[in-house]
């Protein structure tokens, strides 16, 4: 993996993103979102869940796996149709970058197999902000958040609905992205977060 201009220290926050090379899409359905998100649960930590066992667990009871000595600590996500988001405290040495290269490269796994496609998927290396200060991590938080808006208002162009802009509510239970926990929203996916920040 290529060196960082700015590494990665223990304590820091971190924007972290990557996009679909080319600009392509890397969720091409709800599936792929769903199992994205469980990929992040079972990659943040430090002991690695075999393969074996990963193609072996339902959906229903990744979440049941303890979340026992992350890597790192998620404060906040978002997955669009090409690119994804997060929000990341480095609460170990290089466990940012060891988060990173397993989610994308176990993510590229399921999507090449899935898809029949070769090749990479997202662009390398992943790309990261140090955040500075309690001002902007709310700022960058309320950004990923707010991610899905141009997404929702194009889903109700596509299907005719009046639209008087993206309502609140809707964004809140835009379920690929950290939002709903911070709206209060009881789900199985709260786990990925070790606390939702004012």
């Amino acid at each position: 993996m290529a060196n960082r201009k700015v590494p990665f220290s223990v304590g820091n926050f971190y924007h972290c993103y990557s996009r679909g090379i080319d600009k392509c899409p890397t969720f091409l359905d709800d599936a792929d979102c769903l199992r994205f998100v469980e990929n992040i649960h079972i990659d943040n930590r430090q002991t690695k869940i075999s393969r074996t066992l990963r193609r072996n667990l339902l959906s229903q009871d990744v979440w049941k796996i303890p979340n026992e000595s992350p890597l790192v600590r998620i404060v906040a996500y978002c997955l669009m149709p090409n690119h994804f988001h997060f929000v990341l405290e480095e609460i170990t040495e290089n466990g940012i970058s060891i988060f990173m290269q397993r989610l994308m490269t176990s993510y590229t796994m399921y999507f090449k197999t899935k898809y029949g496609r070769s090749g990479g998927l997202f662009t390398r290396p992943f790309r990261s902000k140090l955040i500075g200060n309690d001002e902007y991590l709310v700022t960058v938080i309320n950004y990923i958040h707010l991610n899905p808006v141009e997404l929702i208002e194009s889903r109700m162009n596509d299907s005719n609905q009046h639209n008087n802009g993206v309502s609140i509510s809707e964004i809140e239970n835009y379920i690929f992205s950290s939002l709903p926990d911070y709206a209060g929203q009881h789900r199985p996916q709260r786990v990925l977060l070790t606390e939702v920040l004012p």
